[in-house]
């Protein structure tokens, strides 16, 4: 599998459409699975840095990049080659800063989610029982909270324009990709799948209108409430 070639592809079929500015929420590169230490401090591996180096230089010299990512190293790091590899290889960039919006912030309490993930026997069950709102709700966000908390978020950097074709990078975890898949795309895990590393959801104005997608199906006009 070729992480981010979907992500790359998403954004041309964009641009071909005449959109000079997209936003995509992006998951973090290739990264380690310690099980010694604390799984957010978990680095990305160093396929996982190249990963995200190659995935830079493939932009379009042309675009202006912003990345933003979740304070998590891991995030930070993806968004930060991503840049590096852009500007490296003749691109402009804006620099990148942290939106703990992007981060874990939405697990209101670490020690009972790993407890009731383990107690469930798989994460698949968890988001099951996530996105039918039936976890403790001292537990985790509700999903479409998440969902409705992260769109706002990249919309607010589609009204901060810089001028001329620009990409906005918001580099994340699956776990807050996926409440944007189920509960704005009607993406459910059980027919499209998994969020891959470097696997993003788009969002660009066309027509007045803002619109969502992922590589799995056509765009959405989006309804944020």
């Amino acid at each position: 599998m070729k992480y981010g070639k979907d992500t790359l592809a998403l954004i041309d079929e964009v641009r071909d459409k005449g959109v000079e500015h997209v936003a995509v929420i992006m998951r973090h590169s290739a990264r380690t699975y310690d099980r010694g230490i604390r799984d957010f401090d978990n680095p990305l591996t160093d396929e996982g840095r190249q990963l995200a180096y190659d995935w830079g230089r493939s932009l379009p010299k042309e675009l202006s990049v912003r990345a933003y990512s979740s304070p998590v190293n891991r995030c930070v790091e993806t968004a930060e080659k991503i840049l590096s590899g852009h500007e490296e290889d003749g691109g402009k960039t804006h620099g990148r800063r942290d939106i703990e919006a992007l981060g874990t912030n939405h697990i209101l309490d670490f020690a009972r989610f790993a407890m009731a993930v383990r107690n469930m026997g798989s994460m698949d069950e968890m988001y099951a029982t996530w996105f039918a709102g039936k976890l403790a709700p001292d537990l985790l966000l509700p999903s479409d909270t998440l969902a409705t908390i992260t769109a706002h978020v990249i919309l607010d950097k589609l009204r901060r324009p810089v001028g001329g074709p620009q990409l906005d990078i918001l580099v994340s975890h699956d776990m807050n990709l996926y409440p944007l898949r189920h509960h704005l795309l009607n993406q459910t895990i059980d027919d499209y799948g998994k969020v891959y590393y470097l696997d993003g959801v788009v969002f660009y104005e066309l027509d007045h209108k803002v619109h969502a997608q992922s590589h799995h199906g056509q765009a959405i006009p989006l309804v944020v409430g």
